[in-house]
């Protein structure tokens, strides 16, 4: 009984063995030759052809102006619920996404001491605070750090800064730009409805098509202690860096096989 086992093994692993060499073989494109198994055709010399591999292109569904879930924070009074995101860009399998809701309210900086985004406490708070509260450590490995420009060009001409540009920070979760905003996100979609825990501490509410929209902070620094904000019509203003009345509306951007599409 052993030896016919044995007998059985060593078929099974020649037959193995032929079928990988079969799979390895090659035919000569100068000769015709086939079924060659060494590295040069033994009728003609040729080398046997590198065989081009191409890597499978990221498939995904998601598009510019779909809604994702990502990560959790609380929204309702007391309860954590999956955060849905607005897609404002897509590019090499990485989404650029914007909350859709107001998701705190926060200060820009404590003191109008002339802070901009490099040193404000609002950009401390969501990289620290809330990047480790509304994600877990699989979805933070998911979050591209991201080189965020608050120089001139992502300014609000118009608005006099005095020269007050943070230059480029490296950040997991951020701001919008004035430009960004302008240039990414239509009017409607600037329209901020803020979550219902953030209704319950206060914030200053208007209504537009039957929702309560809120004003919302900006990265972009305007004269000399304000910062730009996005008010609740979809139009753009300023307002003085330590009004505790403005909403966080954050950004990031994150690889597109991590969020799940939400219709």
């Amino acid at each position: 009984m052993k030896r016919l086992i044995a007998l059985l093994l060593v078929v099974v692993m020649t037959l193995g063995m032929t079928a990988a060499l079969a799979e390895d073989t090659w035919d000569c494109p100068e000769c015709g030759r086939k079924g060659n198994t060494s590295q040069f055709c033994p009728d003609c010399g040729t080398k046997k052809p590198e065989v081009e591999v191409t890597k499978a292109p990221t498939v995904t569904n998601i598009k510019v102006g779909d809604y994702v879930l990502f990560g959790n924070y609380e929204q309702s009074k007391g309860g954590v619920e999956p955060i849905r995101w607005l897609v404002i860009d897509v590019k090499d399998g990485k989404l650029f996404l914007l909350s859709e809701k107001g998701l705190e309210r926060r200060r820009f900086n404590s003191k109008s001491d002339g802070s901009t985004w490099s040193d404000c406490e609002l950009r401390d708070w969501l990289n620290s605070t809330f990047y480790r509260t509304a994600f877990n450590a699989s979805e933070r490995e998911e979050i591209q750090t991201t080189k965020v420009d608050d120089g001139p060009d992502q300014a609000n001409p118009t608005w006099d800064k005095a020269g007050r540009y943070s230059g480029f920070t490296d950040d997991k979760v951020f701001l919008l730009s004035y430009q960004e905003m302008l240039s990414l996100v239509d009017l409607e979609d600037r329209r901020c409805e803020p979550t219902i825990a953030v209704m319950a501490k206060g914030v200053y509410l208007e209504k537009y098509n039957g929702k309560s929209r809120c004003w919302y902070w900006l990265r972009t620094s305007a004269f000399k202690n304000n910062a730009g904000v996005v008010e609740p019509n979809g139009d753009f203003d300023t307002c003085y860096i330590h009004h505790d009345y403005g909403v966080v509306r954050p950004a990031l951007w994150v690889n597109a096989s991590a969020v799940t599409k939400d219709n």
